[in-house]
C-alpha cells in the first residue's frame, strides 16, 4: 500500500481551494479496561495546523522512520520492539519533530468507569471523546488559527462510521459550515501523519494517568511537546 502524501490528502479535502488547515485525530482504547484494578482511560487526540506545518512534520517523520529503521511508528510497539533505552530515544525524537513543527496538540479523554456511570448520550466512549475533541478543536481554530475551515481526518479503527459522521455533521451545522469543512477516514499506513496523532493520543493518555490520576503527578519527559506541554 503506497501512502498518500499530506499534500495529496490536503488537496483532495480542500477541493481545489488554497492551502488550508488540516486536523488528524486518532483513538486509543486502554487495554487496562479489562482489569478493574487499573485506571482505564479512553482518549482521542491528534494535531491541527496549516498544510505547510504538516508537510514539514511529514518530511522529518519519514527521515525519523529511516533513522530508527521503522516501517511505521506505532507507539504501543516502540518499547517492546526497540527496548526501553532506544525506544525512549525514539519516542523523544518523534516528539521533538511535532514539537517544533508548529502543529497544535488537541485531544479529549475520559475515565471508562466514570463514563459507564454517566448518561452521556453515546453508546461508545469514542464518540463521547470525539465530540469533546471537536469542541476543543473548534475553539482552538477560532482562537489561534483565525477561524479558517478545517478538513478533518480520523482513524478508521472505530465503528460504526455513521455515528462518527453524525457527530461531525452536528458540529458542522452548529458552525454553519464555517469551521468544519470535510471529514475523511484513514489509517496510519495510508496517511502517514496519522502516526503523529498516534503519538499525541498516547501522550494524552500518559498525561492523564501520570498527571491527573497518579499521586506523583509526574508527566513522562519523552512526551513533553507532543501534545503542547
Amino acid at each position: 500500500m503506497i501512502p498518500v502524501s499530506i499534500s495529496e490528502l490536503a488537496a483532495i479535502l480542500r477541493g481545489g481551494e488554497q492551502e488550508g488547515i488540516l486536523a488528524l485525530l486518532r483513538a486509543y482504547f486502554d487495554a487496562s479496561a479489562t482489569d478493574p484494578s487499573k485506571g482505564a482511560v479512553y482518549a482521542v487526540g491528534g494535531f491541527v495546523g496549516r498544510e505547510g506545518a504538516w508537510i514539514k512534520a511529514e518530511a522529518e517523520w519519514k527521515e525519523g522512520l529511516r533513522t530508527f529503521q521503522l516501517n511505521e511508528f506505532h507507539l504501543a510497539d516502540i518499547i517492546p520492539n526497540l527496548g526501553h533505552e532506544m525506544g525512549g530515544l525514539c519516542i523523544l525524537h518523534f516528539s521533538k519533530i511535532v514539537g517544533r513543527s508548529g502543529l497544535r496538540g488537541i485531544g479529549a479523554s475520559c475515565d471508562i468507569e466514570h463514563w459507564k456511570n454517566r448518561d452521556t448520550g453515546y453508546a461508545n466512549p469514542y464518540h463521547f471523546c470525539f465530540s469533546m475533541a471537536l469542541n476543543i478543536l473548534r475553539e482552538d481554530v477560532s482562537l489561534e488559527l483565525g477561524g479558517e475551515p478545517v478538513a478533518l481526518v480520523v482513524d478508521d479503527d472505530v465503528k460504526p462510521r455513521d455515528v462518527t459522521e453524525g457527530v461531525f455533521a452536528a458540529y458542522q451545522e452548529d458552525t454553519n459550515g464555517q469551521i468544519f469543512k470535510a471529514l475523511a477516514f484513514g489509517n496510519r499506513r495510508t496517511f502517514l501523519p496519522i502516526q503523529c496523532a498516534d503519538l499525541a493520543v498516547g501522550a494524552l493518555r500518559k498525561e492523564w494517568l501520570e498527571g491527573i490520576l497518579s499521586d506523583s503527578k509526574k508527566t513522562l519527559k519523552e512526551f513533553q511537546g507532543a501534545i503542547g506541554s
